[in-house]
């Protein structure tokens, strides 16, 4: 039976193999950069935000804070919803250095007023209308609800979907880990 490849070439090959394998792997590269935007391990980009309720955000500045940032559609009741849910964690860990700040980010519907629900549910933090779907899908945010956890040092740790009283405990926790 003949074969293809004697076996006095089969180790020679392997080295061979080896040795390009372990070039490549051991070639320099060059050192990750930082992405800006709303996924998670990104720092947080260095954004201005209108609140209609407070204050300009320079995002930039909010070091030495935790941020939960809540990306919803006023139009969706879950969006709505997760203000009930929020609500009492932002009172509980804001003395602690939490804020949040949601983000209005589609257009709401004419009969749709977020700053009326704000005020319905007794919510205080800060409500941006950002509607800019390029803007938004550059920095990561393509679905909606997305609520993004920051820690104290602009690095985003996290991203939940809807939040709801099932995984409250885990966004808790999650926020636990910024607020260190």
């Amino acid at each position: 039976m003949s074969r293809l490849y004697p076996r006095s070439l089969l180790l020679p090959a392997l080295l061979v193999v080896t040795g390009l394998v372990l070039c490549g792997l051991a070639a320099p590269s060059p050192a990750p950069q930082a992405q800006k935007g709303f996924a998670t391990s990104n720092v947080l980009p260095d954004l201005t935000w209108d609140p209609v309720n407070a204050d300009p955000i320079q995002l930039g500045e909010q070091e030495g804070s935790a941020l939960l940032i809540m990306f919803m559609d006023a139009n969706m009741n879950a969006c709505i919803k997760q203000l009930d849910v929020v609500k009492p964690i932002e009172e509980r860990y804001a003395p602690k250095g939490l804020k949040v700040i949601t983000v209005c980010a589609t257009e709401p519907a004419a009969t749709v007023h977020p700053d009326s629900i704000f005020i319905e549910k007794g919510v205080e933090w800060p409500l941006v209308m950002w509607h800019d779907p390029a803007e938004l899908e550059r920095y990561g945010v393509t679905d909606l609800p997305v609520n993004v956890i920051v820690d104290r040092e602009s690095k985003v740790l996290n991203r939940f979907g809807a939040i709801s009283q099932y995984n409250a405990f885990s966004l808790e926790q999650n926020l636990v880990v910024a607020l260190r």
